[in-house]
């Protein structure tokens, strides 16, 4: 499962880019604004569990 995990984070970055690459530029743009939107909130729920986990250890 982890070997999969890091195959596709290599991939999909370059799948994204020859995609964008001939498609519109509406598309890329919309990944990337979903992406940088997507790794924000992902900060932000690890942060909060993080914080929850240390609570219930303690």
């Amino acid at each position: 499962m982890m070997q999969t995990n890091r195959n596709m984070s290599y991939m999909m970055p370059i799948l994204a880019v020859s995609i964008s690459l001939v498609a519109p530029l509406g598309l890329a743009l919309y990944w990337l604004v979903n992406n940088i939107i997507m790794t924000t909130e992902r900060l932000i729920l690890n942060a909060v569990f993080k914080d929850k986990e240390e609570g219930k250890n303690a």
